[in-house]
């Protein structure tokens, strides 16, 4: 027995830490970076796992998914091949990525049918501790997503907005990000935050909705440094794209790092190293 599987991983658009608190967001599919997990049972017995960094984080996910599943891999000799240019550890959903391939593999295997969300969730689990789901939510969909509270709204798009992700080169738990934002107890930023995500969501039925997606992210950005999460050396990156032709920029997950999504012109030239959200851009 042989196969492979593909997912993806995701960016969030606008949204992020009002999301913990039931309200909305907008995410992406990050379909320009993908993970990529293949498997060769043959005679004898033992399990390779030939995954680079991944091979801990897969081996804890498999092990996971075996108990959840009460199962045990068929008899033989297994060799696992994970492949991925999923940023880890980024905000981009590698863990769900990677949670999700394990799920569609058991499938294969007819450990599970029908909905593959419950458990991929609860795989993802194994890293966040209680995951809120969007991100598995959004390693699932081919499509753009309204995620609330466990809910999920497929959206269909008048236009594809032109988003490019740079790296920061700065790194910050998410743990920390959340639990700074929650001391704050700031309602009215998660109010502000969750009216964005509303006018994003317009902007993304106008066939003329650029600019007003432009305004949504500036507004985010401004939820950010209320929350105290750019650092000045983000804070200049965010200066610089601008500089260069972005017509807006934010970050996407937790912030103090990361990752910054930003958006462009369709005409625009954009700078060497960015990352296409859209996997044809």
């Amino acid at each position: 027995m042989k196969g492979s599987v593909r997912t993806f991983g995701k960016c969030i658009l606008l949204g992020e830490h009002s999301a913990v608190r039931a309200h909305p967001a907008l995410v992406f599919p990050l379909n320009s970076r993908a993970l990529d997990l293949s498997w060769e049972q043959s005679a004898g017995e033992g399990m390779e796992i030939d995954a680079g960094d991944f091979a801990p984080a897969f081996r804890a996910a498999l092990g996971e998914a075996l108990r959840l599943a009460n199962a045990k891999l068929p008899p033989g000799a297994w060799r696992f091949t994970l492949s991925s240019t999923v940023p880890p550890q980024a905000g981009l959903g590698s863990s769900a990525a990677l949670s999700v391939a394990i799920a569609k593999f058991f499938t294969e295997l007819k450990f599970l049918a029908g909905d593959l969300y419950p458990f991929a969730l609860q795989l993802e689990n194994l890293f966040h501790g209680k995951s809120s789901g969007m991100d598995v939510a959004a390693v699932l969909s081919a499509a753009p997503i309204l995620f609330r509270a466990g809910a999920v709204e497929k959206l269909d798009l008048a236009w594809r907005p032109r988003l490019y992700l740079a790296d920061t080169g700065l790194r910050s738990s998410t743990k920390s990000c959340v639990e700074k934002v929650i001391a704050q107890n700031r309602p009215d930023l998660d109010e502000r935050n969750a009216n964005a995500v509303l006018l994003g969501k317009q902007a993304l039925s106008l066939s003329g909705g650029r600019a007003l997606l432009g305004v949504a992210m500036d507004e985010a950005l401004a939820c950010f440094e209320e929350w105290d999460l750019i650092p000045l050396a983000v804070a200049a990156q965010v200066r610089g794209l601008k500089a260069a032709g972005a017509l807006a920029v934010k970050p996407t997950g937790s912030g103090n790092g990361g990752y910054l999504l930003s958006l462009w012109d369709e005409e625009a030239p954009v700078p060497e190293g960015l990352i296409p959200v859209w996997a044809d851009s």
